[in-house]
């Protein structure tokens, strides 16, 4: 009958099957944000963002810190160093395993001591992941690009001819796979991922997203400033990048690409659209809350708009009007939403994937 609860306030307990909670956070130190909960006969262990693993041998009353053979990493704002911070914890048989931001450990002891099991896993922070046919291609954010031809089981590096590791997003276009690295680079390969030529010429400015329509790759970037969007195009496979007009100082998180129009989603829930190759623009997401547009998706005649805290909107006119459709969806903070046959994606900040058919 006993429910616990990983959050950012530290580790909830109930003991009627969720009817009532009281928090149970004492040996934590103060601040703790919780993030896993794993639990086996006599033992529970809880993950946290900063300050490592924990161990309550008496149903949550109380908690000790079990983090020996953990590496601290430094801090992201100061000179401290910290826990990596724990996702994910599961219990394999005898074994307990521990997925990190630095990597994964396992216990064999009930948390007394940790090993890192990290076998071939050199790159711990993927930014970009793309499918071209059999192979996957990701993007990491410090070891660049990695490929696999047998559904993930297996990794190669493929970083030949790149010169910034830091990958920031990925696009697969045709026989060509494009990624952007070091804020304004592009890079372009011919051969599935394995060898990379320079392919940034005449773009000026931050990479925010690439995308791209049967003849243009499109980038969108920070502009001059961050309020102030650039959109460059190539129709070379990236020789040459050409800026296009937008006519609005917005800074601008999102691009979505189809034959002849183009959909740019901002931080205070504008949508500029585009059908005559960014000659003109007009901003269809006057009606919409005045949040971050994280996603825009076109879907035979709907057009739908994910947002961070307000959930999905629907238009079927293009935007005139728009309507939200989140009966169901446990978190409003929408980070993507894409479609696959027939089928709605919805992924969330933290909230996990919402799915409608």
């Amino acid at each position: 009958n006993i429910i616990y609860a990983a959050t950012d306030t530290g580790i909830y307990k109930s003991g009627n099957r969720g009817n009532s909670w009281s928090l149970s956070n004492s040996g934590f130190p103060a601040n703790t944000f919780a993030r896993a909960i794993a639990v086996k006969p006599g033992t529970v262990f809880a993950g946290t963002d900063a300050n490592g693993i924990f161990v309550s041998t008496d149903n949550g009353a109380s908690w000790n810190a079990s983090n020996t053979g953990i590496l601290q990493v430094p801090h992201y704002v100061d000179t401290l160093t910290v826990f990596p911070s724990v996702g994910a914890l599961l219990i394999n048989g005898s074994s307990l395993i521990a997925s990190t931001l630095d990597g994964i450990y396992s216990s064999a002891n009930d948390g007394v001591s940790w090993a890192e099991t990290n076998q071939g896993i050199t790159a711990l922070e993927v930014t970009g992941i793309s499918v071209n046919g059999a192979t996957t291609v990701i993007g990491t954010a410090k070891n660049g690009v990695f490929l696999s031809n047998d559904n993930g089981t297996t990794w190669d590096r493929g970083n030949a001819g790149l010169t910034a590791p830091n990958i920031n997003c990925i696009l697969i276009n045709g026989g060509n796979t494009y990624l952007s690295a070091g804020y304004q680079h592009v890079f372009r390969s011919g051969d599935g991922g394995t060898t990379w030529m320079p392919a940034s010429t005449g773009i000026t400015s931050e990479i925010i997203e690439l995308k791209a329509d049967s003849t243009h790759v499109y980038a969108l970037t920070n502009g001059a400033t961050a309020a102030i969007p650039g959109l460059f195009e190539t129709t070379d496979s990236g020789a040459s990048w050409t800026e296009l007009p937008t006519g609005f100082a917005e800074s601008m998180n999102t691009l979505t690409v189809a034959e002849n129009k183009l959909y740019i989603g901002s931080f205070d829930g504008s949508i500029y659209f585009s059908n005559d190759h960014a000659l003109t623009w007009t901003n269809i997401g006057s009606a919409l809350p005045d949040v971050k547009i994280n996603s825009v998706l076109i879907s035979g005649t709907d057009l739908y708009a994910a947002t961070e805290g307000s959930g999905i909107y629907r238009s079927t006119n293009n935007g005139t009007t728009w309507n939200a459709v989140n009966t169901g969806i446990g978190n409003l903070y929408v980070n993507d939403i894409q479609e696959k046959d027939g089928i709605l994606y919805a992924v969330t900040w933290g909230g996990g994937v919402f799915v409608s058919n």
